[in-house]
């Protein structure tokens, strides 16, 4: 019998920024901001000036927060696996900056754009009481079958 896919949600946990890149998932496309706007890519080597690193693939996706190199992640899972536990997940579109939104870009480059070519944005916010919320680039996520409460607007 094979197992149902859910969303579940586990802690990566709490260590300095060469930790997180050791053990950072692989195949993920990730993104952060720096003074140049949002950049996308791999996991740098030095840590961002920005307090939030974003990345995710078809079924998984994390949220780092970055405290002065000090990193706080967390890994959404869409997937039959036993990994965390089970959390609602609701998504949705998010809406990207104006191209030539300058506030947060000393190169003039909007921080939130769509990375010209990575599609549109969504947002994925699990847990209700303390939700965390993880970003999608690209077609729309996929989502749970049965019992699903993450939808795509």
């Amino acid at each position: 019998m094979t197992e149902a896919v859910s969303w579940r949600l586990a802690t990566i946990g709490r260590m300095p920024w060469q930790r997180f890149c050791q053990v950072a998932p692989v195949g993920l496309t990730w993104c952060w901001i720096d003074l140049d706007g949002y950049q996308v890519g791999e996991v740098p080597t030095a840590s961002p000036i920005g307090t939030h690193m974003w990345g995710w693939s078809d079924c998984t996706w994390v949220r780092a927060r970055i405290d002065r190199g000090t990193v706080r992640a967390a890994a959404l899972h869409l997937t039959s696996e036993p990994l965390g536990g089970p959390v609602e997940v609701h998504c949705g579109p998010g809406l990207p900056w104006a191209d030539d939104e300058q506030r947060l870009s000393n190169a003039g480059r909007a921080t939130m754009a769509t990375f010209g070519g990575l599609g549109s944005p969504y947002i994925l916010t699990a847990g209700v009481v303390s939700p965390i919320t993880f970003l999608h680039y690209g077609a729309a996520p996929i989502t749970a079958p049965s019992g699903l409460v993450g939808s795509v607007a």
